[in-house]
């Protein structure tokens, strides 16, 4: 399963769907694709960028919780992956502590 945590200057990813095999996995290139998205835009459309940590089956991004910019990128986000928790929430835990 994945489980996505929003928190007030972070958000973390862990774990993998085991919706599909490698390779063939719907529901982990969904959040991957939307994960990496914001990561960029965040990098690119923000003053304070975001500091992004990497390993398998884990990402963290900080992101700056007093830019306007990035609290838009982060809700954009939210709403994509709570989508996909909703068809699939056997695959994908979203769980937040922000209010927007």
């Amino acid at each position: 399963m994945i489980r996505i945590n929003i928190a007030s200057e972070f958000i973390e990813i862990r774990g993998h769907s085991g919706y599909a095999e490698r390779g063939k996995d719907i529901v982990c290139a969904a959040v991957s694709a939307l994960t990496l998205a914001l990561a960029r835009a965040l990098e690119e459309l923000t003053t304070g960028g975001c500091s992004e940590e990497e390993t398998d089956g884990f990402v963290r991004i900080r992101y700056d919780p007093n830019d306007p910019v990035s609290l838009l990128l982060i809700r954009q986000f939210v709403i994509g992956v709570q989508m996909i928790s909703e068809e699939y929430p056997e695959y994908v835990a979203l769980s937040s502590r922000v209010l927007f």
